[in-house]
């Protein structure tokens, strides 16, 4: 390389004198040649063979070429040439490599597990509250028990693999963000089995006979309603930092995906309601005030009813407010390349 910018010099320059630096700094070979020729203006000359073979050659070291020069003021050229690792440092990185993908592997794996083990318990409660006499045995509830235990596990192995993959592929990762909205899920498990159990003991030990257990389920539904949105918020948050960070097409993909569900939500939301209307005017069981325990159940079911549908309109209005102007700001961006390219 140094040949051959000597020779550019001589054929075009009409130099007095050169100067070649050679350094390295850290993992980088810094090559400098400068002259006092008479310079050119790198905007309004075309580039000959001699200029164009330097450009090829660092480029092929994986390097890259910087040329200045101006009329008058000689010209210089600046050449960075990353360094080969040494085997051991080589053999090092391709390590973590393989851990990291090995980690990778393990959130997935443990996420995958611990929502398995979550539907399968709440599955096994369901039919242990519906059939009393099997859900009062104590194979039943070493089940219940095995199952908390699987679920938490599967989760503890994936948190703690994404602790490891962080460390090597930093936050702000397209992977690693994509893994942490996924592991994010655990709470929501928690809550559901949370709310499972509390319903089972009230069940095993009458509590639905007191009044003031009755009030306390109304307590524990709406706080359980509130907990779940808080959360739903959160990772509506990080997926808003997730999608920021993702091509234009993928991000409007998501984004239509998660207006998708958000819909589909609102409409469970309508059906669950429908039920409870129809149950409660057919069996005309709402009475005020109520008496029995099982009617403050059914005003327990109106008012979480109410609160979930406040929950889900205000989960969808942080979505049109945070999340669709991110589609249209990409689709924005998309036009403009278009038509600066055309």
């Amino acid at each position: 390389m140094v040949q051959e910018a000597l020779a550019n010099i001589a054929r075009h320059a009409r130099a007095h004198a050169i100067w070649v630096t050679l350094q390295q700094q850290e993992r980088v070979l810094l090559l400098e040649i400068r002259d006092d020729g008479q310079g050119f203006d790198p905007a309004t000359v075309q580039r000959g063979m001699g200029l164009v073979n330097l450009s090829e050659r660092a480029a092929a070291l994986n390097g890259t070429l910087t040329l200045e020069s101006q009329p008058g003021a000689g010209t210089s050229i600046s050449v960075r040439i990353p360094l080969l690792s040494p085997p051991e440092e080589q053999a090092q990185q391709q390590q973590q490599i393989l851990i990291v993908k090995r980690d990778i592997a393990r959130v997935y794996s443990g996420v995958q597990t611990g929502e398995l083990y979550a539907w399968m318990t709440i599955a096994l409660m369901i039919i242990g509250l519906s059939f009393y006499s099997f859900g009062s045995t104590i194979i039943f509830i070493l089940l219940v028990i095995f199952g908390i235990c699987a679920t938490a596990t599967g989760f503890l192995q994936a948190n703690s693999a994404l602790t490891r993959v962080v460390f090597y592929r930093g936050v702000q990762d397209l992977e690693v963000q994509d893994l942490r909205i996924r592991l994010r899920g655990w709470r929501f498990w928690a809550l559901r089995l949370a709310a499972l159990v509390i319903w089972y003991l009230t069940q095993a030990f009458n509590g639905l006979q007191y009044q003031s257990v009755a009030w306390l389920l109304i307590v524990l539904a709406c706080l359980f309603l509130v907990l779940f949105s808080v959360e739903r918020i959160s990772t509506a948050r990080q997926r808003k930092a997730y999608y920021a960070l993702l091509p234009a097409a993928q991000a409007q993909w998501e984004i239509a995906h998660m207006q998708a569900t958000l819909r589909m939500r609102f409409k469970r939301w309508l059906l669950g309601l429908g039920f409870y209307l129809l149950f409660t005017v057919s069996m005309h069981s709402v009475l005020w005030p109520p008496r029995a325990p099982l009617q403050i159940l059914d005003y327990a079911v109106g008012i979480v009813l109410l609160i979930w549908g406040g929950l889900i309109l205000l989960e969808t209005r942080y979505f049109q407010r945070e999340m669709l102007p991110l589609a249209q700001l990409d689709q924005v961006s998309d036009a403009d390349i278009k038509l600066r390219s055309g």
